[in-house]
């Protein structure tokens, strides 16, 4: 897990000195979240920054709709860091994940001794903004797959995946692939 650390920091914050990186990284401790956890709520104190190893994470706004997912190597809880402000979001894991805390103290080292990772983290900010924007501004959000897990040997999985593609026919929206 280390070397995939050193991995995703390094294409996080490409510009900033690999020294600089492995003192962030020897500061970094390992978080386990299983799929529902909670990592941290909105108006938690903003204590550190997560980089995502392994799962997904989702992060919810104001009445809990899905503003952003950030799966392996994304960053999440910068925002908190970067203003001195209570937590804006709550973030969930969609799926069992592994992450790296950084701790508020190595982060802002980082950023004092490496100011270009400003214009990263302010670019990749601008980036979700941009999504989200978008992501509100579409009529519908397009489901693309479903899954159909049975629950045990006589769930009935077949019967309800033939309703259900049946229901989906319906509404005019093809059931299988093209």
């Amino acid at each position: 897990w280390d070397a995939q650390l050193t991995s995703h920091l390094g294409a996080l914050f490409r510009s900033a000195d690999p020294a600089a990186l492995a003192e962030l990284q020897a500061d970094a401790e390992w978080v386990t979240l299983r799929a529902g956890d909670t990592l941290f709520r909105r108006g938690d104190p903003g204590n550190a920054a997560y980089t995502v190893l392994s799962g997904r994470l989702r992060i919810l706004g104001e009445g809990l709709p899905a503003l952003y997912e950030i799966g392996a190597g994304g960053i999440v809880g910068e925002m908190a860091l970067l203003s001195a402000e209570p937590r804006s979001a709550t973030v969930l894991a969609v799926r069992d994940s592994l992450l790296a805390r950084l701790p508020a103290a190595a982060f802002h080292r980082l950023i004092e001794r490496e100011p270009a990772v400003l214009r990263q983290l302010s670019a990749l900010l601008s980036e979700r903004l941009r999504s989200q924007s978008a992501m509100r501004s579409s009529t519908r959000a397009v489901v693309r797959t479903i899954a159909v897990v049975p629950a045990g040997a006589n769930s009935g999985t077949a019967a309800f995946s033939r309703s259900l593609a049946a229901a989906r026919t319906g509404t005019g929206t093809r059931a299988t692939p093209p």
